[in-house]
């Protein structure tokens, strides 16, 4: 069935970030869609349309065609007829609350509400506790998606629960990851100059929920059995959190190291790198350490491409951590544990035959993770879906999931209703006349 989009001339369109804007989402879209593009083998058949969080934009590679100013709502609808009048086979698209216009994001609800062509909706955030503005836009995506696909199994039962989608709206496909060789530990050390250590990775984008602070309030007691232990911090300051209140938490981070006689022990290399870097990084470290701080966390890039390059990974118990990490493929630490996490870390750098194990293990598990294998169930589903939505008659696309509404209950206003009008209290379900009315 896939032969018959791969072999056509179909375009798909995919929204979201795009490198070089820095950001997990961004890395993200530029790994998915160049791998999609390289299923479907034929130029200009798979259209980026990017976001923008900055009016001067982004130095972008010279397929991308198409961008919306995310603050700009008409850019949006325009987007969308111009996906109609070329007639895209399908649209997939980024979600995150953060990255599009309008309040909670809701200015990408305008342009799917236009679409003529099914919508796949890869959810990079699905919250257990919403806000009203929130579950509003979650419930839009629904409406005006095809399917909904998300990354874990908690996401999954999240949607199914929380927000009451059904099941068949709902896809798991997970995070794709590079496709990379095994190697040994260490191969690496040279290239970033680290040789003879044992090196502790930590990378991505930096902000106050990673939790650094509390791996390097363990180092002490690592160092002390590992003398050699070198805790790597790789990876810029977000850039939001950058141009809002500049390098506060990397300045805080590294005044602890000082307070801590830990300058030769942590090192911060403060660069966003590319994939074949990265790779390299994770493949020299000896144990990925992965603090974090909120166990709300459905989705996580960085772990994905770690356990993707075989790395022995010591995590808190974040949702995408607890699922990646089942049945001894990493360990799992408490929140905001510093000795619990020097104690597991001490273990493994003393024990070469265990991580290994886990290495191996996390390396053959991650196989169907790759991102040709995650392009192809992509391009399955659009296969799966209908050519056309069906247009309503105010110009928008009927939707393949509709909400009962409960029936309206009026009987506490006919006991705060007497002869006179409507009473403006009462204690419980009696009414106080001591307040009077209310119009």
């Amino acid at each position: 069935m896939i032969d018959n989009i791969i072999n056509g001339q179909e375009k798909i369109g995919v929204i979201g970030n795009y490198l070089p804007r820095q950001c997990g989402i961004a890395t993200f879209t530029t790994d998915m869609s160049k791998a999609i593009a390289n299923e479907l083998c034929g130029e200009n058949r798979l259209i980026n349309i990017v976001m923008n969080d900055r009016e001067e934009g982004y130095d972008y590679a010279t397929e991308i065609k198409l961008t919306i100013s995310e603050g700009a709502r008409e850019e949006y609808i325009k987007v969308a007829h111009h996906l109609n009048e070329n007639e895209y086979r399908a649209v997939i698209i980024q979600h995150e609350y953060g990255i599009y216009g309008g309040a909670d994001g809701e200015y990408i609800i305008d342009l799917m509400k236009k679409l003529e062509m099914p919508v796949l909706t890869n959810l990079h955030t699905v919250l257990e506790n919403p806000t009203f503005g929130q579950r509003k836009v979650m419930n839009a995506l629904a409406k005006y998606s095809e399917k909904l696909l998300v990354m874990s199994q908690k996401a999954f039962d999240i949607l199914t629960r929380v927000y009451e989608i059904p099941k068949e709206m709902i896809v798991f496909i997970p995070h794709g990851i590079p496709d990379t060789i095994y190697e040994e530990q260490g191969i690496y050390n040279d290239r970033i100059d680290l040789k003879g250590k044992e090196i502790i990775l930590t990378f991505g984008l930096l902000s106050s929920g990673k939790g650094l602070e509390v791996m390097i309030e363990a180092m002490p007691a690592i160092v002390k059995k590992n003398p050699n232990a070198v805790y790597l911090i790789l990876g810029k300051t977000h850039p939001h959190i950058l141009e809002k209140t500049g390098d506060v938490y990397r300045e805080k981070l590294k005044e602890q190291i000082k307070s801590l006689n830990l300058e030769k022990n942590i090192i911060f290399h403060d660069k966003f790198v590319e994939l074949d870097t990265l790779v390299r990084y994770i493949k020299t470290s000896t144990i990925y350490s992965i603090p974090y701080l909120n166990r709300e966390q459905i989705t996580s890039g960085t772990l994905a491409y770690a356990l993707g390059s075989g790395a022995a990974v010591v995590s808190t118990p974040f949702w995408h951590a607890e699922e990646l990490l089942a049945e001894g493929r990493g360990v799992l630490v408490p929140f905001r544990d510093s000795e619990k996490l020097a104690k597991e870390i001490n273990i493994l750098l003393a024990d070469s035959e265990r991580r290994e194990d886990m290495r191996r293990k996390v390396y053959d598990y991650a196989r169907s993770m790759i991102w040709s294998e995650v392009a192809k169930s992509h391009l399955k589903i659009i296969v799966e879906c209908k050519g056309e939505k069906n247009k309503r008659e105010d110009g928008t696309v009927s939707s393949k999931i509709s909400y009962k509404l409960p029936e309206i209950d009026l009987s506490h206003l006919k006991i705060l209703t007497d002869d006179t009008g409507i009473l403006q209290h009462a204690k419980y379900t009696i009414p106080d006349l001591t307040h009077g009315y209310i119009v």
